[in-house]
């Protein structure tokens, strides 16, 4: 909903916030978005969304996220890794996110559990295959951590 493919097949990020991408913005609905997609973004845009849906997130690598939400934002701290693969990782992080939620976690449950997801995915190359449930990433985190990539 923010990116488009130019004639040169070259993607770009759009300069504010597309109408169908606010069209979505409803109160039950979670936006991610990485912070290469908002650098062009007049000020308050990111936080019109959050008005309207139920939070945006705002990835930002290495630097962690941002959470925005009708009472504020605030920022979620990264899991340390030793990257040898960024490819999925704001997609893990999400998909963390909304599966940790549906289980009911705490907020600071989910976001230890999507920022260690996200750390898993680039300490590997390629995608790793779908983790299931929050006991089974902590699992996985453990070992990827003992095999030479540093989880805080």
């Amino acid at each position: 909903l923010q990116r488009s493919i130019l004639p040169d097949q070259t993607i770009a990020h759009r300069a504010q916030p597309s109408s169908a991408l606010i069209d979505a913005a409803r109160p039950n609905v979670s936006i991610f978005l990485s912070r290469d997609e908002i650098r062009l973004w007049p000020a308050g845009a990111v936080e019109y969304l959050a008005a309207r849906a139920a939070r945006v997130v705002i990835t930002e690598g290495a630097d962690g996220a941002v959470v925005h939400d009708r009472h504020g934002s605030h920022r979620i701290d990264p899991v340390l890794a030793n990257p040898i693969d960024t490819t999925g990782a704001g997609d893990v992080f999400a998909a963390a996110l909304i599966l940790a939620m549906r289980a009911g976690e705490e907020d600071a449950e989910r976001l230890a559990a999507a920022c260690s997801a996200a750390a898993i995915e680039v300490v590997g190359a390629g995608v790793l295959p779908p983790l299931r449930d929050i006991q089974q990433r902590a699992a996985l985190s453990a070992d990827r951590a003992a095999d030479g990539g540093s989880a805080a």
